[in-house]
């Protein structure tokens, strides 16, 4: 019985820190897209440099991802989770701090990309593992999931309103802030 209170009294913090981090995850995995066009401009890039800044995260996320699983279960899910927020946090202010050259923006998706390689995996794992029943952790799963669709619709809004008024850079602060609230949720998880 002590197993079922401890995990129902971690439940809700790891839930909520599940949801943000995927939440964080998607957003900055469908935020580039929305302003391509305008960092194109900018910029004065080929299309395939500008396929790059996606693709750098893209590639990134989908090559650690299966990985990031293992190494929770070797190391510690919330280890790997905060590290991910963290890095998904860096990342995306080397991606503003590097604006003027794309280079740089490709540097700070990728590195981003593998954060959110380490979000995925982990979010999903901690919020079953500390479900304290079968239908608890279908009903998490289906918020997490949710939470992940919301991220990939709100970040292409906000950044596209943030292009169209010419402050495309600042578009890549919106996953630092929300890194930032992901990573003091997740502290407070017991998992």
């Amino acid at each position: 019985m002590p197993d079922v209170r401890a995990r129902n009294h971690g439940f809700a913090p790891t839930l909520i820190a599940g949801c943000l981090g995927v939440f964080v995850a998607q957003a900055a995995n469908s935020l580039p897209a929305a302003i391509f066009g305008t960092i194109q401009q900018s910029l004065q890039l080929s299309g395939a440099n500008l396929s790059w800044i996606a693709g750098s995260f893209g590639a990134a996320m989908v090559v650690f991802e299966l990985s990031f699983g293992v190494f929770g279960d070797l190391f510690g899910r919330k280890q790997l989770l905060l590290g991910g927020i963290g890095l998904l946090a860096i990342g995306e202010v080397v991606t503003v701090l590097g604006a003027h050259d794309v280079h740089w923006i490709w540097i700070g998706q990728a590195m981003a990309g593998v954060g959110a390689g380490a979000i995925y995996p982990m979010s999903l794992a901690m919020i079953a593992a500390s479900a304290p029943d079968a239908k608890a952790r279908a009903t998490s799963i289906a918020l997490w999931a949710g939470s992940l669709s919301f991220g990939a619709a709100v970040a292409p809004i906000t950044a596209g309103a943030l292009g169209d008024s010419g402050h495309w850079q600042e578009a890549f602060w919106i996953p630092v802030v929300l890194a930032v609230i992901a990573f003091g949720a997740a502290l407070a998880t017991a998992t």
